[in-house]
């Protein structure tokens, strides 16, 4: 399964772990949010050293906002 992220990049393949678990090439695990609508709100990455960041959409979440 491929899931784009909202970036300036190519997004990951990404390999699925869970229902909202995936797994990048690299050893990153990606946790998403998912709202009303199974719309995703937010993801968090967990890298293989322990490092996490979160990425929230502020918008709604059809928009680029």
């Amino acid at each position: 399964m491929v899931v784009p992220l909202w970036a300036d990049v190519s997004p990951p393949v990404l390999e699925q772990k869970g229902e909202t678990l995936f797994e990048d090439y690299t050893g990153n695990i990606r946790v998403f949010e998912v709202g009303d609508e199974n719309l995703t709100t937010g993801v968090k990455m967990t890298a293989p050293d322990g490092t996490v960041n979160e990425m929230k959409r502020l918008g709604d979440p059809r928009s680029f906002e």
